[in-house]
């Protein structure tokens, strides 16, 4: 036989034990006795409490986060300039930009409310001279809106004050979609640079040669994508990326939010219920199986995961993965709520308390 692959991690080796055939179908016969006894034991019950409110919860109470919105559900504003320094390059109308500019969003896609179009009529050479603007920058900042359209790169900032401002604004995911008639930007290091080259051409770019790696993590946030932590009961569909509820073994972590929830059992009876049911993780969906050795600290991390009723959080930046795809949450945001003391105080709800261990 084959010795168990090693991984290693700070120092230490750890074995991991792939999940035989006899031990899988130990698995699926547990959860189809669960079925026969109850066919709609693994139906998640109704929530009282929205995957919005606790989104919205996390959002406010973790300093520097940002609600990584669907396209659909972001609110776009369309910015349009003109000055009396443009007259002698004959740059394009007010009412020129804006037709261009809704042009390009019905393209896109983009529903753009009337009282989201501004415009104003004040050179951006120098910053502070477009109180319109520096409205327009705050409501980003207050989360206010989340997307913008404008002509061309130049009717944002012609001076580096506010180029920094904007292109900051794009790393903290204030501005979440940046989209020109004129100009295609492109949301990465490089794309970036060019960005504020075009804003103005005494631009500096610190990085312009790093790869930004947190943007392709943030990239993969916004869609809901795996981005290198394993979220046991569930694999990764190497198609997409996407999270998928892993089959028999969502279903026995399921029962063990029932029996925790439910039937008062301690973190510890749960963890032995799933080591004895062989629960097992993977991947991706053509990985093998690895069991998963479950102890009460195990059980605590995964039923305070946010991740397990819908938000994804990687980092400052969080989704919602309900409104990105048809993702399958383990509980719903209540049964969140009560297994997690300190969330269950914010909303002033009850924890639920497990019943302790008897020994002997």
């Amino acid at each position: 036989m084959a010795n168990p692959k090693r991984e290693t991690r700070k120092g230490k080796k750890i074995v991991r034990v792939p999940l035989t055939t006899a031990q899988q179908q130990k698995a699926e016969q547990l959860v189809a006795e669960s079925l026969e006894d109850n066919p709609d034991v693994f139906n998640l019950p109704e929530s009282k409490r929205s995957i919005d409110d606790l989104t919205n919860y996390y959002a406010k109470t973790i300093e520097g986060s940002t609600h990584i919105l669907p396209k659909e559900k972001r609110r776009y504003i369309i910015y349009l300039r003109k000055s009396t320094d443009d007259e002698a390059k004959q740059v394009r109308s007010l009412e020129d930009q804006e037709t261009e500019c809704l042009t390009l969003a019905d393209q896109l896609k983009i529903a753009v409310r009337k009282e989201d179009i501004y415009k104003e009529s004040a050179s951006a050479k120098k910053s502070g001279n477009r109180p319109i603007f520096d409205d327009i920058l705050l409501g980003f900042k207050t989360g206010k809106y989340h997307g913008l359209l404008a002509w061309s790169p130049d009717r944002l900032s012609r001076n580096m004050k506010e180029a920094s401002d904007i292109i900051e604004m794009i790393d903290l995911e204030q501005i979440q979609d940046l989209h020109f008639k004129t100009y295609q930007f492109d949301n990465t290091p490089n794309g970036k640079m060019l960005l504020g080259i075009l804003f103005a051409t005494s631009k500096q770019y610190s990085d312009k040669l790093a790869v930004d790696v947190a943007r392709g993590i943030t990239g993969s946030i916004k869609d809901g994508k795996y981005v290198g932590q394993v979220k046991k009961g569930y694999y990764a569909d190497t198609n997409n990326g996407r999270f998928m509820p892993d089959g028999v073994h969502w279903q026995l972590l399921r029962q063990a939010v029932i029996m925790r929830l439910y039937e008062g059992k301690a973190n510890q009876e749960v963890a032995d219920y799933l080591n004895n049911s062989h629960f097992s993780y993977r991947k991706h969906q053509d990985d093998d199986y690895k069991l998963a050795k479950m102890d009460k600290k195990t059980v605590g991390l995964a039923f305070n995961d946010p991740f397990y009723f819908g938000m994804y959080k990687y980092g400052d930046n969080i989704a919602n993965l309900n409104e990105l795809y048809n993702f399958l949450p383990l509980f719903t945001p209540d049964e969140f709520i009560a297994l997690s003391r300190n969330t269950a105080d914010n909303f002033n709800e009850q924890f639920v308390v497990a019943q302790p261990v008897l020994s002997g």
